[in-house]
This record gives C-alpha cells, structure tokens and sequence, in this order.
C-alpha cells in the first residue's frame, strides 16, 4: 500500500503536467495505516468538529435554506458516519474484501496466493497505437517513478498498448529469423536439386518479380505492412517458390518444339492453385477487424503479383533462352 501510494503521488505530477490525463489508485480512497492513525488522532482531538449529529443538524438546515426537501434516507449515512469517526483502529483491505467496500476496492487490490497486489491505473493523454509514442510514454512513466525513488523491483508496468508493442517485437523479430532459415534452406535445396546457377535464378524469379510488383502495389494504394499481415509473406515466398519450381522442370524436360504445349498444361496448373489459395485467403477482406482486412488484402496481392509472373513473365523468360538448354 505504500508502494502504491508513492506510485500514485509520483505520477500525480504527471497529470498536473498534462503529460498523463488521469491516475486512479487506492491510494484515492484508502489511506496508509501510519495515515490513518493520524487521522484517528486527530478526530480525538476535535471532537466537537466531528460530531456526527452536529453536522447532520447543519446539513438540514442548510437543505431547507437552499429550498431543498429534507428525506429520512439521509439519517443511515449519518449512522454510518457517526460509526467511522468512533473507529479506534486500522483498516486494511483484506478486511473489507466481504463488505460493500469491497466492490469499490476490487479494481485496484486482488489476491495473490497468500498475498495481495495492488494496481494503480494510468490514463495517457496521446494515443499509444505507434510503437515509438508508446516507447516514449513508458519511459516518462519508469523516469518519474525513479526520480521518486521507486525501483522497477516495486512494481510491474503493464497494460493493452505494452503487451501490443511486446508483441509486435516479439512478432517481427521470430518472422525475421524464419524468412532468413525459410530463405537458406529454399536455396541449399534449389542449388543441391538443379545443381546449375542457371536453373536456380529461373526458378526464384517470379517470387522476385511478384514480391517487387506486390511491394509496387501496395506503395499505390497506401497499404502499410504490420505485425499482422507480415505473417503472410512466408506463404506468399512458398507460392512464388512453387511455382517457380514447376516452370522451370516443365522448361527443362521439354523441347523447344513443344514447349509452348507443355507450359501451357502446367501452367493451369499453377493459375488453378493460385486461385484456390486466393479465395481462401482472399475470404480475410470481409473480415470486420482490419487486422485480418490487411492480412487478405496483403495475401491477394502477392499471390496475383506471383501469379503474373509465373504465367505472363517466365513463359516469355523461357521463349527467349528457348535454345540454350
């Protein structure tokens, strides 16, 4: 609790600041025992000051004064008020928990095995959907907190905007070291089968091509990666590879002569499975959470980009090199 209430202190310079909009903690509505004893202390000392039947008298008066009707429903607050200034001792949470205070205490005191946890509860005054505003804003936070003398041993800063930006690294940083194992193990398996540099560019050429021409689209209508539809570019990188592979093993055990019959057949082949993998993917656009919206429109895009330079691109690539097999 005293930790809390240092917590709330600190940050309550924040808002006066406008660097935060708000701090709600039980530090508001629940003092310290070393507080309370003050205080318990103090109304000993006035007793007059704190007669509840006193400023009952007072209250009514200043109702019938101001026009106002005076109720019989006020007595019970003044009963329970007279009850609080008669306290001699402290109150901790803990022994609140089955009262009705404990509703008012639940948001900010839970239980923890045999140890309770409070939480203090920070409301920014900028939004936080970019990492850097989000990186900025926690560091305000941890540098007031230590300008305070409160340590990160005390407390654990969390929340909706942290756990996404956390998640968001954690997201980029696993994609990049899978597109970097994904892209080795393509090319020691493309060189180890062809076994020709030749053969090897031909087949990485319409994920190439299609990854340029998707990059090109997406520029034009303003479509932005995230840390969402990043995680369609692996499977965009296996339609490019695929169909690379079938085009190149068509070209390489045809002749020139019939090489136009033979692209052909596989090339329906290519444009069938790249349909069906556009419709599934492309069924993510109607979604209604634009996270998955731009995992559709990202998968639709690569996979026609990779599409036109399989079926459009290679066969002319092939035509043009037709005899130097």
């Amino acid at each position: 609790m005293a930790t809390s209430t240092s917590i709330f202190s600190a940050l309550e310079e924040l808002v006066d600041s406008g660097m935060i909009a708000g701090v709600k903690s039980i530090g508001q509505y629940f003092p310290l025992p070393r507080q309370q004893r003050k205080n318990i202390a103090f109304v000993r000392q006035h007793p007059d000051v704190f007669d509840a039947k006193r400023i009952q008298t007072v209250f009514n008066r200043a109702l019938e004064d101001n026009g106002f009707e005076v109720l019989t429903g006020y007595g019970r607050y003044f009963e329970k008020l007279s009850k609080a200034f008669l306290l001699n001792e402290t109150v901790l949470p803990s022994s609140l928990h089955k009262t009705d205070l404990g509703k008012i205490l639940k948001p900010f005191v839970y239980r923890k095995g045999k140890y309770f946890k409070t939480v203090t509860y920070i409301q920014p005054s900028i939004d936080l959907w970019a990492r850097t505003d989000t990186d900025r804003f926690k560091k305000m936070i941890i540098n007031t907190l230590e300008a305070n003398r409160i340590t990160k041993d005390h407390y654990d800063l969390t929340g909706a905007n942290l756990l996404t930006g956390d998640l968001k690294d954690l997201i980029i940083s696993n994609l990049e070291s899978a597109l970097w194992l994904a892209g080795l193990s393509i090319v020691l398996v493309l060189i180890m089968y062809y076994r020709s540099l030749k053969f090897f560019f031909l087949s990485l050429l319409p994920l190439i091509i299609g990854l340029a021409a998707m990059s090109g689209i997406m520029v034009v209508f303003g479509l932005d990666f995230n840390f969402l539809n990043v995680m369609v570019l692996p499977m965009i990188i296996g339609i490019g590879i695929d169909d690379g592979v079938h085009l190149v093993n068509t070209y390489k055990q045809s002749h020139p002569s019939d090489l136009f019959e033979a692209l052909s057949k596989t090339g329906r082949a290519v444009v069938l499975t790249s349909l069906t993998t556009l419709v599934g993917f492309g069924s993510i656009t109607l979604s209604h959470y634009p996270g998955l919206r731009s995992m559709g429109y990202v998968a639709v895009v690569g996979i026609v980009a990779c599409l036109f330079a399989s079926v459009i691109v290679m066969p002319a690539i092939f035509f043009i090199i037709g005899n130097q097999k």
